[in-house]
């Protein structure tokens, strides 16, 4: 890296940000540092497009992380890719389970676990930026994106698959307080054997338009029951999901909401509380 008055512009700004100096404040002072040519240049990678495929073809995809975004005469070090998302794609690291079938334990905790140590090897490979955000991957290795391959689902988002069967009823909804609310279910389960189910808690809201989502998960929750048997569970959840974010900030998306509790999104057996959700 060129030893110039301004090699040091990005380590100044870091040092400012960890003492307290707002990141966006520090990430602006540097964009009015970049030329036009700078700034064009972040729309997209660094590598030439021949240079790059020649690479890709000889040695193999995402051998080493692929650069985009680096300005030298300021020191910034820009984005070091490596894909995703079942681990890191750069070197030789490990191959966790797909999102998919990592999203399906509905373990939370163990989900942490995998994006600590998928953050960790990245940083080992020499990365700092790591493409794991599909959700719509097939429980297989080889990738592939569901919604290309031409076939349809299986089972709608979220369904359980359980050994058994379970209703729901009696679905019971507080009144917010500081905001967050509970909602309150009972579980049954009406099959011949014991299982888990796991309960979805969706949002409903009332007169929201055409450019929000009609129907959003607030939370979950997860019960194991012995065939025949019932249990009360809760969830405490955020009415954040059903807001939008406007030039002040977030708003609620509608005046009132419809509370759902479900077994999947689009369950036809999901039940709705008496009352609507106040959220204005």
């Amino acid at each position: 890296m060129a030893t110039t008055a301004d090699s040091t512009a990005f380590s100044t700004a870091v040092a400012a940000v960890r003492v307290g100096t707002s990141p966006d404040e520090a990430a602006e002072e540097l964009l009015e540092r970049l030329s036009l040519e700078e700034r064009l240049g972040l729309l997209d990678g660094d590598l030439p497009f021949w240079q790059g495929l020649a690479e890709m073809m000889a040695e193999g995809y995402n051998r080493t992380p692929v650069p985009m975004g680096r300005i030298e005469r300021l020191g910034i070090p820009g984005l070091l890719f490596s894909d995703g998302p079942r681990g890191v794609v750069v070197g030789a690291s490990t191959a966790f389970p797909v999102s998919m079938a990592r999203g399906a334990t509905w373990d939370v905790e163990l989900k942490e676990r995998v994006g600590v140590a998928i953050g960790l090897e990245v940083r080992a490979q020499g990365g700092n930026f790591f493409g794991g955000v599909c959700i719509n991957l097939p429980r297989h290795p080889a990738w592939g994106r569901s919604h290309r391959d031409g076939h349809p689902a299986a089972f709608p988002l979220g369904y359980g698959l359980s050994d058994t069967t379970f209703t729901l009823t009696e679905l019971a909804v507080g009144a917010p307080d500081g905001g967050a609310f509970t909602a309150t279910v009972t579980v049954t389960n009406t099959g011949s054997r014991a299982g888990r189910h796991v309960v979805q808690f969706y949002g409903l809201p009332i007169g929201a338009g055409e450019d929000f989502p009609t129907r959003v998960l607030l939370g979950f929750a997860a019960v194991d029951l012995a065939a025949g048997a019932s249990a009360s569970i809760s969830v405490a959840a955020s009415p954040r999901p059903l807001q939008r974010w406007m030039s002040d900030g977030f708003v609620p998306a509608s005046p009132t909401a419809v509370i759902e509790a479900a077994s999947y999104a689009g369950d036809p057996g999901a039940i709705t509380a008496a009352s609507e959700l106040e959220l204005t």
